[in-house]
């Protein structure tokens, strides 16, 4: 799986790219709620657990100079009055004042969201195998970009129906992945880094981003006849269900995998209308 460990210090980043993004997932949960977040009730404690680790610990340790803690006698005057609240996390560079406790798993999820530049996604070991391996579930998740695919449509899946589409995922990682989330320790974090090539610079894509132009079903201008027909691939290798291993003289390789068709493609490549185009990272 290609996994390293992750110090907890690296858990969160941000960059000079912060306000802007911060307002462009604002922007997509006020447009897109149930799409951008959702919290089941299994989940509601983790979430609120989250939540008050991130507000009221990591956030002011990690980003003293963005996140400051305060104590109700530190609370200004005025937000006092009109928000009556107590002890809570002043961020800075938006100016807000965020409680140190949410009243459902819900608005947990909408002010990390709103505050921190981060998808997160959480899963809760939910069934088991015949094998008796705690299968996970995803159960709750703040997702503002996603890149080609519906996060509400995985929720309360377990990993290997979140993973459908990817091929080979059920005969050679489903166990070893179930597994793998059974033995995580409390406390660790580990990371692996992805990188994709999208044809648009949408940070919310739920649909397109897999490629399927030269899939002569995926284009409907066509003829029925000329849909059904085959292509003509030359040198060209398409990747639709399958993957291809590329070797280089240093030692190392890279698979690639190709992703299956997807039914929404039939449609424009994003879903929904986005507010803002992508933040670039410098």
């Amino acid at each position: 799986m290609a996994l390293e460990n992750c110090p907890i210090s690296e858990l969160i980043e941000n960059d000079n790219t912060y306000m802007n993004r911060i307002k462009h997932r604002k922007d997509l949960m006020n447009a897109h709620p149930i799409e951008t977040y959702q919290c089941n009730d299994v989940c509601e404690p983790a979430v609120l657990e989250l939540y008050e680790w991130m507000m009221g610990t990591y956030l002011p340790t990690r980003f003293p100079t963005m996140y400051q803690a305060l104590s109700a006698g530190q609370v200004p005057q005025d937000v006092k009055l009109t928000t009556g609240l107590g002890p809570c996390l002043h961020n800075i560079p938006a100016n807000t004042y965020i409680p140190l406790s949410a009243p459902s798993g819900t608005s947990a999820l909408y002010s990390l969201g709103a505050n921190i530049d981060t998808d997160i996604l959480l899963l809760l070991p939910s069934s088991t195998s015949s094998d008796n391996i705690p299968i996970y579930h995803l159960q709750a998740y703040v997702t503002c970009f996603p890149s080609g695919f519906a996060t509400q449509d995985k929720l309360g899946l377990p990993l290997a129906g979140i993973h459908k589409p990817v091929p080979g995922y059920k005969e050679k990682l489903e166990k070893s992945m179930d597994r793998f989330f059974a033995k995580m320790e409390c406390g660790r974090a580990v990371r692996r880094v992805n990188w994709s090539v999208t044809t648009n610079d949408l940070l919310y894509s739920q649909g397109g981003n897999h490629d399927t132009y030269l899939d002569p079903r995926s284009r409907e201008t066509l003829s029925p006849a000329d849909q059904d027909g085959t292509v003509d691939w030359k040198g060209l290798r398409y990747l639709q269900h399958s993957t291809a291993t590329l070797k280089f003289n240093s030692g190392r390789s890279l698979k690639i995998y190709g992703a299956p068709p997807d039914p929404r493609l039939r449609r424009p490549a994003t879903r929904f209308p986005v507010p803002s185009r992508r933040g670039r990272l410098v």
